[in-house]
C-alpha cells in the first residue's frame, strides 16, 4: 500500500524533481539547473558562466523615445520677455503637461530667480521693536536693469546699487581723478576700438603721442617719449592693455594766451581735463571765474579757469 502511494506521488510531483526540467527544443539542457541552448557554441549553456551573445538580453532605454508633444494654447501675456517660462517635465525630459509664464516678483535667492531684464539686490527691512530692540532683517527683491545712460556702478551700498542691461556695460565717464564715481550705462565700443579715461570709445590707431608728452603709456609699457616717438620702455608681459594715455608732459612756459583755458574739469566728462596752470604767459596768472564766497568741485564750461591778468 505504501509502495502503490509512492508511485503516485511520484508520477504527480514528476515536474518539481531537480533535472526533470528539459529544454523543449530538444537541445536536453536542463532548464532548472540554469542550462539554456547557445546557438553561437551549439552547446547548453548557463548565461552567468559562459557569455552568449544569442542570450543577451537588449537593454530597453525607457527614455529613448518621448511621445509627440500636446497641443497647447498660446498664453495671452502682453510682455513674455519679463517673465520666466515654466516647462513641466519628467524625468526623461518628456512633456507631461503645458508650459506657463510665471510673471510675478517675489523675494528672490538669486538672479535666477528674476525676470530677464532683473537682477537680485538685497534690501533692509525694519522690523519693528522688539522686546525694546529693533532688528534689521536682511532679505532680497528683484529690481529692473537700467537702461543706456543710466547710473550704474559706483561706492553704493547694496540695497542701492543698480546694473545695466545685458546689451550694455556699465562705463567709468568721470576719468582717473573721481574715486568710487558712478559711471553710466553705455554700449559697448566696436571690436577696433577702446575707451579713453573718460568712457569715450576711440579706434586704436587714432590715438596719437601728443606733440608735449614727456612720458607715454602704451597699455602695458611706460615709455620715454622723443620727437614724437615712443622710445626706451619697459619690457612687461601683460594680459590685457589698457588705455594708452600721456603720464607727464614737458612744461612749456608761456604757451598760453590771455583769456586761454588754464584749468577745466568737468565731472560728467564733456569736454577733456585741462591743467596748464603754469603754462600762463608773463604778468599774467590763472584765475578761478567764481567769486570767493562761491565753492564748486565742477569747472566745466563757463566755469573754466583762464589765463587773466595779474594787476
Amino acid at each position: 500500500m505504501l509502495k502503490l502511494l509512492f508511485f503516485m506521488f511520484a508520477a504527480v510531483n514528476s515536474q518539481f524533481i531537480p533535472g526533470s526540467q528539459v529544454d523543449p527544443s530538444g537541445h536536453g539542457c536542463i532548464l532548472d539547473g540554469g542550462y539554456q541552448w547557445c546557438e553561437e557554441m551549439n552547446t547548453c549553456v548557463r548565461s552567468w558562466e559562459v557569455e552568449c551573445p544569442s542570450l543577451i538580453e537588449p537593454v530597453v532605454d525607457e527614455c529613448s523615445t518621448c511621445p509627440p508633444p500636446m497641443p497647447c494654447p498660446m498664453p495671452y501675456v502682453p510682455h513674455t520677455e519679463n517673465c520666466k517660462l515654466n516647462s513641466y517635465t519628467d524625468n526623461c525630459g518628456c512633456q507631461t503637461r503645458c508650459p506657463s509664464y510665471d510673471c510675478t516678483n517675489n523675494i528672490c535667492n538669486s538672479d535666477s530667480d528674476c525676470r530677464s531684464n532683473q537682477f537680485c539686490r538685497p534690501m533692509q527691512m525694519r522690523i519693528p521693536i522688539v522686546n525694546g530692540r529693533r532688528v534689521q532683517a536682511q532679505a532680497s527683491e528683484c529690481v529692473d536693469k537700467v537702461g543706456i545712460n543710466e547710473t550704474c556702478g559706483g561706492y553704493t551700498p547694496p540695497e542701492f546699487q543698480t546694473r545695466c542691461l545685458d546689451n550694455l556695460e556699465c562705463v567709468n565717464t568721470m576719468g582717473p581723478m573721481v574715486a568710487d564715481a558712478p559711471g553710466q550705462c553705455k554700449e559697448p565700443c566696436p571690436n577696433n576700438s577702446r575707451r579713453d579715461q573718460y568712457g569715450n570709445c576711440q579706434v586704436a590707431n587714432e590715438i596719437s603721442i601728443p606733440d608735449n608728452c614727456a612720458t607715454w603709456h602704451d597699455g602695458c609699457n611706460t615709455c620715454q617719449v622723443r620727437d614724437g616717438r615712443a622710445e626706451i620702455c619697459t619690457l612687461m608681459y601683460c594680459f590685457r592693455n589698457d588705455q594708452p594715455y600721456c603720464m607727464s608732459y614737458h612744461i612749456q612756459s608761456n604757451s598760453l594766451n590771455v583769456g586761454d583755458v588754464c584749468y577745466r574739469f568737468c565731472e560728467n566728462g564733456s569736454q577733456d581735463f585741462v591743467n596748464r596752470r603754469s603754462d600762463c604767459p608773463a604778468n599774467t596768472k590763472c584765475v578761478n571765474p567764481l567769486q570767493f564766497s562761491e565753492v564748486s568741485f565742477d569747472s566745466c564750461s563757463d566755469r573754466a579757469w583762464t589765463c587773466q591778468s595779474s594787476h
